[in-house]
């Protein structure tokens, strides 16, 4: 981490000679931003007078670049452009306006984090506890003639600034979560088939009433429409009842990653302790840090309405923190 500090430094100062000459008036600092599991990215801010965004860039990518011996001007040019991208590109709906609650409590949506991970991210935010995840709130910001979203966490800070207590925000944050972006559950086999081979999107299992009771192994996908922040899903009643009607046997809630969990019937077919440790390895193998979301398993206890941990699936001296 260090040394990509100092990487970002020296292109903090040596971008402006990259840059065209309407750019002479940027001024570019170096930014250490905690992101989601205490994962730290290092980027540098530019700054521009007259543009109200003011873009990080971050560096991780383009110092693996440096390692694998890129030429440093050829990975300068592909910084300055960048920045360039950034500065240039569309702002926020200029009907929006930060620093007003009224003008931005409809886009507020709810995600879900490892608590033990983001000790030092809950500090600073709004957050309710559940089992060993922790829910947050968020805002997803339209960008004028974009076609994508400016998304940021909801700091205790804006809280105060806004005059708005946590059960508000919370109350209209949920509210928001399924209309703003709507569950959706899918195949897994069905999903995969599609990734490899292209095709359309495998139906939505949610709008329609399924039977699943004549296939003895079964894996779904509990995400969002956007598949960003999906695995918060698992704490929407209405679908996790949706969940029990058509699996009365129960299921388990395996979490794959941030944006969304697996859904896997109790036929009794691999034990909670098996899956627990499945869960561990495809964390530890092929999700990155900062997406992952636990190792540990969940049911749905229907009768309370709230997600539980399976505690045969709980090996606390191999989970995250490693």
């Amino acid at each position: 981490m260090l040394a990509v500090k100092v990487f970002a430094e020296g292109v903090a100062e040596q971008i402006k000679a990259y840059l065209p000459p309407e750019y002479e008036s940027v001024t570019c600092s170096v930014k250490e931003q905690n992101k989601t599991n205490g994962v730290l990215q290092v980027g540098i801010q530019a700054d521009m007078p007259g543009h109200a965004a003011s873009p990080i860039v971050y560096m991780e990518s383009f110092y693996d670049e440096v390692r694998s011996g890129e030429p440093m001007d050829k990975i300068m040019g592909n910084i300055a452009e960048v920045i360039q991208d950034a500065l240039d590109g569309p702002a926020l709906d200029q009907s929006i306006r930060l620093e007003e609650f009224e003008s931005i409590k409809d886009y507020l949506s709810v995600m879900v984090v490892n608590t033990a991970e983001n000790r030092k991210l809950l500090e600073q935010v709004p957050h309710k506890e559940v089992a060993d995840l922790s829910l947050l709130c968020y805002a997803d910001i339209p960008i004028e003639q974009g076609g994508y979203n400016a998304t940021f966490k909801i700091t205790e800070q804006m809280l105060q600034k806004w005059n708005v207590d946590r059960e508000e925000l919370f109350q209209i944050a949920s509210e928001n979560t399924i209309p703003a972006n709507e569950p959706v559950l899918q195949n897994l086999e069905e999903v995969t088939r599609q990734i490899l081979m292209g095709g359309a999107a495998p139906e939505n299992l949610l709008k329609k009433e399924f039977d699943f009771s004549n296939q003895e192994a079964i894996l779904l996908v509990l995400t969002n429409e956007k598949k960003n922040f999906g695995a918060a899903m698992m704490f929407e009643p209405k679908v996790m009842d949706q969940l029990s009607q058509s699996f009365p046997e129960g299921f388990y809630i395996l979490p794959s990653s941030l944006h969304e969990v697996l859904i896997l019937p109790d036929r009794g077919g691999i034990s909670p302790k098996e899956l627990g440790a499945m869960v561990r390895e495809v964390n530890r193998s092929q999700v990155e840090k900062m997406e992952q979301l636990s190792d540990r398993v969940y049911r749905y206890d229907k009768e309370a309405q709230k997600i539980v941990e399976v505690p045969e699936s709980i090996e606390r001296g191999k989970e995250m923190s490693r």
